[in-house]
């Protein structure tokens, strides 16, 4: 999608990833659609949100932001979060909901 760089690990390794250390270990919400097509994934753990994708056709309709309020009533102590650099789009996102910029890594190192 442009602003997440592509996947460095198969998509094998990611799955097992998912099943072994995911799904076991963290708290993982989805939102689904009336069919349970999966729409929108989040991933919380020791008040972090590890992941949060919406599906492009269902950006900009609350869903995202649903899933960061519910984040925030799971992690009532604060959250952290991190995005790629070339994700504009979600810092913009997270911004609008309160989050703030805590640092910046140096780039070339």
């Amino acid at each position: 999608m442009g602003s997440i760089p592509a996947a460095i690990h198969s998509d094998i390794e990611i799955e097992q990833w998912i099943k072994v250390e995911v799904i076991a270990h963290r708290e993982v919400w989805v939102a689904v659609d009336t069919e349970d097509h999966p729409l929108a994934v989040m991933v919380l753990h020791d008040g972090w949100i590890n992941q949060l994708y919406v599906d492009p056709a269902w950006t900009r309709l609350g869903l995202g932001s649903r899933l960061v309020e519910l984040a925030k009533s799971r992690s009532p102590q604060g959250l952290q979060l991190w995005t790629f650099a070339s994700n504009v789009g979600a810092q913009r996102f997270y911004e609008r909901h309160g989050f703030v910029l805590a640092r910046r890594p140096a780039i070339g190192r």
